[in-house]
């Protein structure tokens, strides 16, 4: 594992991230928690979105992601631990289970959906608009297709945007920790995004 990161770093990787079999191993490397990521469920009624704010999304192609990272690029400024996609993480993103997802998009946003099994949907990437995702359903979130079962899955952070929405009938059905090991300080601090207008300064001794 030392060489493997040795050799990372060497690449110009400036992060090791990685969902742990074992913590104690990964701590003793240096890992420390990166985040959360949380299986919630939640019923059809619940995603529910006013005829008078209702938008139109379009189906589009799961495997051409240039047009969805442009559109997510904003989010990377103003959220914590969202890092740009390579194309193997597209890949992952959209084509989950190794077949694509059904995508839909609008001009703010999109969401990749995962046909139903056993009645029941799963959303296997999103990108609400952040000018529009202001709580009340606009946002392509807030538009997700009903289908006929009991709920609506998706796999995504604790305080995720689709989630929050869902209000009342909201269940989180699991939790999975990932940790992660800076590989070159300087420059993760540099290439991360921070929000608008932000100043800030770091001493060391």
């Amino acid at each position: 594992m030392q060489s493997l990161l040795m050799e990372a770093r060497a690449a110009g990787a400036v992060l090791s991230i990685l969902c742990p079999a074992t913590l104690p191993f990964y701590r003793g490397l240096g890992y420390g928690c990166g985040g959360v990521t949380c299986q919630w469920s939640a019923p059809p009624t619940a995603f529910a979105t006013p005829p008078s704010r209702a938008a139109v999304l379009r189906p589009a192609d799961p495997l051409d992601a240039a047009p969805l990272a442009l559109l997510r690029r904003p989010l990377l400024a103003d959220g914590n631990g969202l890092p740009e996609r390579t194309e193997a993480l597209w890949t992952l993103a959209l084509c989950p289970d190794g077949d694509p997802a059904d995508l839909f998009r609008d001009a703010d946003g999109y969401i990749a959906i995962i046909p139903p099994r056993d009645r029941r949907l799963a959303v296997a990437d999103h990108c609400p608009a952040l000018r529009r995702n202001d709580g009340r359903g606009d946002g392509p979130a807030g538009r997700l297709p009903r289908p006929g079962g009991p709920g609506h899955m998706v796999r995504r952070g604790p305080n995720d945007s689709l989630a929050l929405l869902a209000g009342d009938g909201l269940r989180l059905d699991g939790r999975e920790e990932w940790l992660v090991r800076p590989l070159d300080v300087a420059t993760a601090l540099e290439k991360r995004g921070y929000p608008a207008g932000l100043t800030n300064r770091l001493l060391s001794r």
